[in-house]
């Protein structure tokens, strides 16, 4: 009862980004290293443009997530959580998370509220899913949505749970 969840890379939620950002100019991006099998994913991702994927500088990577509808967003080196879902939620991009479900079940639903990102087992789903959603961009709209109402709203639950804590 006492444990509470605080997510990777909450001390850079609080940069201004516009949310949702229209037209978009990437249908997906991938910011990091080609390690373990990413090469080979983002070849497969490679189908759908236009795209970005490569390392940049860090600067760079706000204006690449917000002008991304989805991101890739791989394992990290030990486990699904990264810090690219969230940076990419506050950018108003969808993470589209490639792990298995036991793999999904071991995290994300302790958190106080379960984040409404995608997530599938293969890259070949997660281009299905991409193209699936582009071609319903009501059903894409309400996950835009969904994510950023989940962005703001993680964030006051975490403020809450640090405030009551400190004041006990």
């Amino acid at each position: 009862d006492n444990t509470r969840f605080l997510p990777i890379g909450y001390d850079c939620w609080d940069k201004d980004i516009k949310y949702l950002n229209y037209p978009k100019k990437y249908i997906w991006s991938f910011i990091g290293s080609y390690k373990n099998n990413r090469k080979r994913d983002l070849t497969i991702l490679d189908q759908l443009k236009p795209n970005f994927y490569g390392q940049t500088r860090h600067y760079e990577n706000a204006e690449i997530l917000n002008s991304s509808i989805f991101v890739f967003c791989p394992k990290g080196l030990y486990n699904v959580e990264t810090s690219r879902t969230y940076t990419a939620s506050i950018c108003g991009a969808i993470p589209i998370i490639l792990c298995s479900n036991e793999e999904w079940n071991e995290i994300y639903p302790y958190y106080d509220i379960e984040p409404p990102w995608l997530h599938t087992n293969s890259v070949e789903n997660i281009v299905s899913i991409i193209n699936e959603l582009l071609a319903n961009p009501q059903e894409l709209y309400k996950i835009q949505k969904n994510i950023i109402k989940w962005t703001s709203d993680i964030k006051k639950e975490i403020y809450l749970n640090i405030n009551n804590t400190v004041t006990k």
